[in-house]
């Protein structure tokens, strides 16, 4: 440790000689004795040669050198050692012995502060640093005596600012143009171009961390020593003992090799390519050599005390190794020589065998050596003699024994180098150069040729240069042996290099003449001869196939080169084929069907008809002559492809986007357009088409196809496949708008005329008819046929009359609505009739009760008399207008006609009865009188009752009774009821036992079961008595139901079906049907003027419906089937039932019942629409609505065909609802449909 401080001392005394001073005074006793020791043990272990010694070491050794050396150098070329000396600001010169010369450098102008280093570089200059500046010297040597002069002095900061000026420099290297500076205190490295050097310079400045990669640490700290090569830049960070330095070496890539090592000062590269540096090393030495990968390798000045601080180190042109040094101790204060080896590398002789050297004789110091030889001397020997024993020597890089010959050296024609190098023991090389020039051979010519297989056809002779040879067919390959006279003359065959005396193969032969070459080119690289063979190669006669493919596909039989028919299959679906032939020989030409092809290559595509199509492969061999022919028949099958190509309709277009796939379009078309053209084209030109089952062609127009309104106009293309079997059939369901025309082309009425002329665009009229006139038709004509009318609201037919409507005394409006086809569009036209008021003022009779009027009645009698007992009290006058316009009063009290007045009180005797009647027209008047005479009480006529009086009247359903209105009195003869059940019983009971209940003509015996149909059901009956007196009693039962259809039982007992007046249809989506189904009389109203278009249908009375509106006749005997709920099914019913059944329009269920009072759904009754029509349905199909699933399977065809025809359409989006149930308005429509389409 105590040594580690004192190279710290060390380290910091170099840049201050005051301290170094101070320091040096302080220790001098403290060390006085281990210096003394170390000092002896030193100089006990070193033993010194003549040519090693240390300045001050005593007897032997140069004198002590008396301050302290910091830097040193030697001129290489006068062999002279530079020391410098701070103390006397001088460099001082010794010679090589350690014997100062008393010459000094200098500085010209000035002096120099704290000299630090000097060098010597290769173009006469020297360089000093003090602690501040750089400084550069010319010098001459001439008779032992050295000038300086030119001196240039580098002060950084007058000459580059922004560098500054140095701070304590103390490691200068030389290498090339380069000059580089240890700037030590400042932390850096100057770079300056050498041969541009001024006072002026700028140089570059190298500082930080020279490595970019962060993982090696190359910073500049402290730098000491310096070197370069061409390998790189070698800098030494001088640190304390406290942390140790290291070597870096900059190299030229620009990565950095990184040397740890104690404290490196100064360095040096010698010639023996290793880098020695100034440090405290192993074995305590001073100097340690290392290469120049910074691996070390030895060590020099050992066993040394590590207070010695070695600076700077030298090489003489001996090899001689100097050392600067100082210590604490002044004794170190020195420089160091050590030998390490002779230095002669020199040779004393030098010869070649065969040649004479230019210059002659040899000379040591004479490096290059020069001979001419003729081209005959191809080798040579050089012997090297070693002025110095130790030394060692290489020729062309081989050891050599020094006065021996070498092996033999190939000479070539021109200049050939030969190198001599001689290393002293001490490493320093020399390099001798002998550079002999042979002259080239001109001989280019041959002393063989050869040729294999056969041979050439002429003798071979070397001034004979073409030749001729022939081979056969097979042989595609030949080997020329071409021999030269002279072995230095090169060869090539067809431009190939060869070697002479061996085979060269030339491939490929071609059929026919082949020309070789063999060129001779003779060493001189001029000269050339050129033998030529004429090789004549057969040709083929070979003609057969190696192969036979085709594509798609493959032939039916397996290849054989010696088979020449085969055969192959193809689908219709290919409709050509390529052909693969290879032929055997590649010489062989090919024709398939007569057209040239190339063997391997793929020919076609080859077009392939339906049925057999031959392919003839014909191969031609190379001699034109052999031919053989091979066969394909490919037998194509006929197409089964059935599909459209594309599908057109014209005009307008298809709905649907057209895809072969897709079989089913549909097409709008407006109502102008009566008529439709298609243009189908099939995928596959070989298939057929048909359209609605005429023959067509494909893209071609068919047409026209006549369009009726509706969607009731499909076209079907059917398209045949070639095979004839398969077919695929599209359908195109096109749809014609419906006219929107809804004017009237004429209007009339009859009796009478419009008091207007008729114009389609005027939409008001009037007419004025008489009273008389009770009722008018109407006759409107529409401009379009296929408009409806509607007069008043019912259905009329074009061009009939209408009516008759009856009129009532005053305006009358009559409605003539026009609806377009289209169903939506419409135009109102009115008539409004005006009818005078009637002047009728009579009664058509008059009756009383009780009793009965003397005279006959007769409208124009005007007084009556009438006789009735004392019991009558009072009495009933019904008198009937003949006009029912007119107005009646009895006794000054308004009465209404038909209907019975009173009572009126009777008193005994007399009474008079006034009934006036008043016409309509408010003015004619009449009146009628009856004189009333009741008998006093002591006289009687007839009894007190009504021998024909029901005594009770009941009706009763489902074990409960009837509410009759009014409540039953025998005398009131008119009842109502109501009742949800379908049968009821009907009891009454007379006031006398032996007076008679008829109902329908029949006895009735105390009570009877009825059957009601729905809506309303008039029962009379009628009363007698054998004393003459008789009641007529009506009851009306009203039968409700869900569904109820207020229609009546067909047969002998049809009543007539009263007109009503609806009021719950107006606006409503079936209007217009129910209105004509109405005025055609197969379907009614309620009494209370509804309609109830909503409520369900029944199976009975829709097949009761469907009977009335086809008029279908009631059979004179019932064949209905005995169904197990038939006493379910009414009278009204069977007939029309059965007549269904017969037809097999409709039947009963698998359990055996019929079920008539079941809800008919919306799939049945479609089901039943289509049977009644007769028509076919074809299973396997499908609708549009998007509940397609849901349709049962055994409605499905029904439902299309329905569908197609336009009978059935769907409800609100698009959908079917087959299960829902058929309403009363739907079944009107849906049988006005069917009525359309019969």
């Amino acid at each position: 440790m105590k040594e580690k401080r004192g190279e710290l001392f060390m380290n910091i005394i170099q840049s201050s000689p005051g301290l170094r001073r101070t320091v040096r005074a302080f220790f001098v006793v403290m060390l006085f004795a281990a210096v003394i020791l170390t000092a002896l043990s030193i100089y006990s272990k070193t033993v010194f040669a003549a040519s090693s010694w240390r300045m001050g070491a005593g007897a032997g050794h140069p004198a002590a050198l008396g301050f302290e050396p910091f830097g040193m150098d030697i001129d290489p070329d006068n062999g002279y050692l530079f020391v410098t000396d701070a103390a006397t600001a001088a460099v001082k010169i010794f010679d090589l012995d350690g014997n100062t010369t008393g010459m000094t450098l200098i500085a010209s102008s000035g002096s120099f502060t704290n000299l630090l280093s000097v060098k010597f570089d290769d173009a006469g200059h020297i360089y000093v640093t003090d602690k501040q500046y750089l400084y550069r010297f010319d010098f001459t040597f001439s008779s032992g005596t050295y000038t300086f002069s030119n001196m240039l002095k580098w002060d950084g900061n007058i000459a580059a600012p922004s560098v500054g000026r140095l701070s304590f420099p103390q490691g200068i290297a030389v290498y090339g143009n380069d000059l580089y500076i240890t700037d030590t205190n400042a932390n850096r490295v100057l770079k300056f171009d050498a041969a541009s050097f001024s006072p002026t310079s700028n140089p570059e400045v190298w500082s930080g961390d020279l490595d970019p990669d962060p993982a090696v640490d190359a910073t500049i700290d402290h730098p000491f020593g310096i070197a370069a090569d061409s390998s790189g830049v070698y800098i030494g960070n001088n640190k304390s003992i406290i942390q140790n330095g290291k070597i870096i070496k900059l190299k030229t890539d620009g990565k950095a090799l990184i040397k740890a090592i104690g404290s490196p000062r100064g360095f040096i590269l010698h010639s023996d390519g290793n880098l020695y540096v100034a440090v405290n090393g192993s074995d305590s030495s001073l100097v340690t050599r290392f290469d120049l990968s910074l691996n070390e390798n030895t060590v020099y000045f050992t066993n040394n005390p590590i207070s010695i601080a070695p600076t700077n180190i030298a090489f003489d042109h001996t090899g001689a190794l100097y050392l600067s040094s100082f210590a604490l101790s002044a004794v170190y204060d020195t420089v160091w020589k050590q030998s390490l080896g002779s230095p002669d590398n020199r040779l004393s002789g030098l010869t070649a065998s065969g040649v004479t050297l230019s210059p002659s004789p040899f000379l040591p110091n004479t490096q290059d050596y020069m001979a001419s030889v003729a081209s005959s001397v191809t080798a040579t020997t050089i012997t090297p003699v070693l002025n110095d024993s130790t030394a060692s020597v290489t020729v062309k890089g081989v050891s050599v024994t020094s006065g021996s010959a070498s092996s033999p050296i190939t000479l070539s024609k021109g200049d050939n180098m030969i190198p001599v190098v001689v290393t002293a023991i001490n490493g320093a090389t020399r390099t001798y150069t002998i550079k002999v020039t042979r002259a080239p051979y001109t001989d280019a010519t041959l002393s063989g040729l050869t040729f294999s297989p056969e041979g050439l056809n002429e003798t071979f002779d070397s001034g004979t240069y073409a030749y001729t040879a022939n081979v056969a067919n097979s042989v595609i390959s030949i080997d020329v042996t071409p021999t030269v006279n002279n072995s230095w003359a090169t060869l090539k065959v067809n431009n190939a290099l060869a070697t002479s005396g061996s085979p060269s193969t030339v491939s490929s032969l071609a059929v026919g003449p082949n020309t070789i070459t063999v060129s001779v080119t003779a060493e001189d690289g001029t000269t050339t001869s050129d033998y030529t063979i004429n090789v004549t190669r057969a040709p083929s006669a070979v003609a057969t196939l190696g192969s036979l493919t085709v594509s798609p596909g493959a032939l039916n039989e397996t290849f054989a080169s010696g088979t020449l028919s085969y055969t192959a299959n193809a689908v219709n679906s290919v409709s050509s084929i390529s052909v693969t032939p290879n032929v055997s020989d590649s010489t062989a030409t090919l024709k398939i069907n007569g057209t040239s092809s190339v063997s391997g290559s793929v020919y076609g595509p080859v077009p392939l008809a339906v049925g057999p199509n031959a392919i003839t492969v014909v191969v031609t061999a190379q001699d034109g002559v052999t031919i053989k022919l091979y066969s394909i028949i490919v037998t194509r099958a006929p197409s089964s492809f059935a599909a459209l190509g594309s599908l057109m309709v014209s005009p307008s277009a298809l709905n649907e986007t057209f895809a072969s796939g897709t079989l089913s379009y549909t097409a709008n078309v407006g109502n102008s357009i009566s008529s439709i053209s298609i243009t189908p084209t099939v995928s596959d030109s070989t298939a057929t088409l048909q359209v609605n089952g005429t023959s067509s062609v494909s893209g071609s127009v068919y047409g026209p196809v006549p369009l009726a309104v509706g969607p009731n106009n499909t076209i079907t293309v059917v398209v045949t496949a070639q095979d004839g079997t398969t077919t695929t059939p599209y359908s195109i369901v096109v749809t014609r708008a419906p006219s929107s025309a809804a004017m009237l082309s004429a209007l009339t009425i009859s009796p009478g005329a419009l008091n207007e002329s008729f114009a389609s665009g005027t939409l008001s009229y009037t007419a004025n008819v008489g009273n008389n006139v009770s009722s008018i038709s109407v006759t409107p004509t529409v401009s379009d046929s296929t408009a409806t009318l509607a007069v008043n609201g019912t259905a009329s037919l074009n061009g009939s009359m209408y009516g008759p409507v009856p009129l009532a005394v005053g305006p009358n409006t009559i409605t003539v609505v026009v609806t377009a086809q289209d169903g939506t569009t419409t135009t109102p036209y009115s008539i409004v009739v005006t009818r005078a008021p009637s002047s009728a003022a009579m009664l058509s009779a008059l009756t009383i009760s009780p009793g009965a009027l003397n005279e006959t009645f007769a409208s124009g009698t005007l007084s009556y008399t009438a006789n009735v007992g004392n019991s009558v009290s009072s009495i009933s006058v019904t008198p009937t207008v003949s006009d029912s316009t007119a107005t009646l009063t009895v006794n000054g009290t308004a009465s209404v006609s038909g209907i019975v007045y009173g009572p009126v009180p009777l008193a005994v005797g007399p009474n008079t009865i006034t009934v006036i009647v008043t016409a309509q027209d408010g003015v004619t008047q009449r009146s009628y009188q009856l004189d009333i005479f009741r008998t006093t009480i002591n006289k009687s006529f007839e009894p007190a009752v009504n021998a024909a009086d029901l005594i009770s009247l009941s009706l009763q359903a489902d074990e409960k009774m009837l509410v009759l209105s009014p409540a039953f009195k025998a005398d009131i003869l008119s009842y109502t009821a109501e009742t949800t059940a379908k049968k009821v019983y009907l009891n009454a009971k007379t006031l006398y036992t032996d007076a008679r209940i008829s109902l329908l003509g029949n006895k009735l015996q105390d009570g009877v079961t009825l059957e009601l149909l729905p809506g309303d059901n008039i029962i009379e009956l009628q009363v007698t008595h054998p004393s003459g007196p008789s009641r007529n009693y009506s009851i009306t039962i009203q039968y409700l139901t869900a569904g109820t259809l207020p229609v009546q039982p067909s047969g002998d007992n049809e009543s007539a079906m009263p007109t009503v007046a609806l009021n719950d249809i107006t606006g409503y989506w079936a209007e217009t049907e129910i209105r004509k189904a109405m005025a055609e009389g197969w379907v009614a109203g309620y009494p209370d003027g509804s309609f109830h278009p909503e409520r369900e249908v029944t199976r009975a009375e829709f097949v009761q419906l469907m009977a009335r509106s086809l008029g279908w006749k009631e059979p004179e005997a019932l064949n209905m089937p005995d169904y197990a709920d038939i006493d379910d099914i009414g009278q009204w019913a069977r007939p029309a039932i059965s007549m269904a059944v017969q037809q097999g329009i409709i039947n009963g269920y698998e359990d055996g019942s019929f079920r008539p009072d079941s809800p008919l759904t919306r799939a049945e009754m479609t089901i039943l629409i289509i049977r009644t029509l007769g028509l076919p349905v074809e299973t396997d199909q499908s609708t549009s609505f998007v509940d397609n699933s849901s349709i049962p399977a055994w409605a499905l065809p029904y439902i299309v065909e329905a569908t197609k025809l336009g009978i059935v359409k769907g409800l609100e989006n698009n959908r079917f609802e087959p299960n829902g149930t058929a309403t009363r308005a739907e079944a009107v429509v849906i049988l006005t449909r069917l009525l359309n389409q019969k």
